[in-house]
């Protein structure tokens, strides 16, 4: 399962609270077709794993889809244009943006990766 750190808990509501009028709905981890990670905002289904902020539902991920991101995490990275959400395989030097611009990230033992679309939901 992925591990998500207290600041990316912190900007994922951070983005809920901007972007979402519904206090029901969550960010969703997702893959595209091409196995491009992104954020889009969603209903907590059956069988997903949710990880929480101060009492708040933040993000769902698909049970099948989780089980595909042990050794994952989920971090804050800061940038000239912001904080933007990374993710992070162990092993690897460096993550994949899912924020701030949409873009690939491939290195050598990561077997590749990708980004998630921008810095707000897709």
């Amino acid at each position: 399962m992925i591990v998500v750190t207290d600041d990316a808990k912190k900007e994922l509501k951070k983005i809920l609270t901007e972007n979402a009028q519904d206090p029901n709905i969550v960010l969703r981890l997702t893959a595209n077709d091409q196995g491009q990670l992104g954020l889009v905002m969603d209903n907590v289904l059956d069988g997903d794993n949710v990880i929480e902020y101060e009492g708040s539902k933040v993000l769902a991920i698909e049970d099948h889809f989780a089980s595909h991101l042990e050794g994952v995490s989920l971090e804050v990275e800061d940038t000239p244009e912001g904080p933007m959400l990374t993710l992070m395989q162990a092993g690897c030097g460096g993550g994949c943006c899912c924020g701030g611009e949409e873009g690939s990230h491939e290195e050598p033992g990561c077997g590749g990766g990708s980004c998630c679309e921008g810095g707000k939901p897709s």
